[in-house]
């Protein structure tokens, strides 16, 4: 009988609180991340809230009519909007290299911030909190959460490089395919193109940027890497 893989490791953060000009956002500080486990099965990768399940019908033992159920409506958090003189503007170094790359061919991009594992969970998950770009990709972005913990293959890779490029998928492609289930949740388009970054360093990561281009944009994200992992400034006290 085959031992069973391993468990990853308890996950614990401090949070780190910045105030910078247009973008005011709360981070994470995280010790380095365990790699996760392949699954046989894997829920679904993005959880974007969903309206309940409907309520049971009420029974009625005179007739066989059955009631209608009803379902609740769930209102989607709303993203913070950042706009090119706000990034330009601002200390943080991953505003800096977002504004660059706005410059070099990125269309659209959203910031995950890294968030404490959920009770009885180990590993952290990212949601989203503020983008920049397209109002279709807002409206697909809404909402939207990774758990590493559902394509674990991805994730290694991640955490050891830090940059995952999903390119468009060619004439016979399989859909189901990590790729592609990613590429699908983050409502990329068949000619497009979706780089996957960490915003920190491996040990301390604050988050993970989406960017979205129309062609490779993997060469001008690279030469960026050190910049996106350097650390908050910190904000000087007014005396």
């Amino acid at each position: 009988m085959e031992a069973s893989p391993p468990e990853p490791q308890p996950f614990s953060s401090s949070a780190v609180s910045g105030e910078n000009s247009g973008i005011s956002l709360a981070f994470e500080a995280t010790p380095e991340a365990e790699p996760v486990a392949d699954a046989p099965s894997a829920p679904v990768l993005i959880a974007a809230p969903q309206a309940t399940a409907p309520e049971a019908p009420n029974e009625d033992t005179s007739t066989t009519r059955i009631q209608p159920g009803r379902r609740k409506a769930v209102k989607l958090p709303e993203l913070g909007k950042w706009t090119a003189a706000q990034l330009k503007g601002n200390p943080d170094p991953m505003a800096q290299a977002l504004g660059k790359l706005l410059t070099q061919g990125v269309t659209s991009a959203l910031y995950l911030p890294m968030k404490p594992p959920p009770a009885g969970q180990k590993v952290p998950y990212f949601e989203g909190s503020a983008f920049i770009g397209s109002p279709f990709k807002e409206r697909v972005w809404r909402g939207l959460k990774w758990d590493p913990k559902v394509v674990p293959q991805l994730w290694n890779v991640f955490l050891k490089t830090g940059l995952v490029e999903l390119t468009p998928p060619g004439n016979h492609t399989v859909a189901t395919s990590n790729r592609n289930v990613v590429r699908a949740a983050f409502g990329i388009s068949l000619e497009e193109y979706l780089i996957l970054v960490r915003v920190g360093s491996l040990k301390a990561c604050r988050g993970v940027l989406a960017l979205v281009s129309q062609q490779s944009v993997l060469r001008e994200v690279e030469a960026l890497v050190s910049t996106l992992e350097a650390p908050v400034p910190a904000v000087k006290k007014s005396a």
